[in-house]
């Protein structure tokens, strides 16, 4: 079932969504390498637990947002009607 409301819509609330998300990762990876390039004052568990460096950063920092992007285009471009026709 599609969106009823205008087309555009969802996919203005979706592009902000996906641009947001990604701005706020990338940032948040230059601020950390600008204050601990070497990760040591890093308390990210996958570092401070699981010895991940940059390379391990880098990749799970793309795949997390990346699904949780396409989770987001799914839930936009194809709501369900969770509320019973009166």
């Amino acid at each position: 079932m599609k969106h009823t409301s205008n087309n555009q819509d969802w996919r203005r609330e979706f592009i902000t969504l996906a641009s947001l998300l990604i701005m706020t990762r990338v940032l948040d990876g230059l601020i950390t390498y600008a204050i601990t390039p070497d990760l040591s004052r890093e308390t990210n568990p996958l570092v401070s637990i699981f010895g991940l460096g940059w390379a391990g950063l880098i990749m799970v920092t793309a795949i997390l947002p990346g699904a949780v992007i396409w989770l987001n285009y799914q839930s936009l471009s194809s709501p369900c009607d969770n509320f019973p026709h009166t």
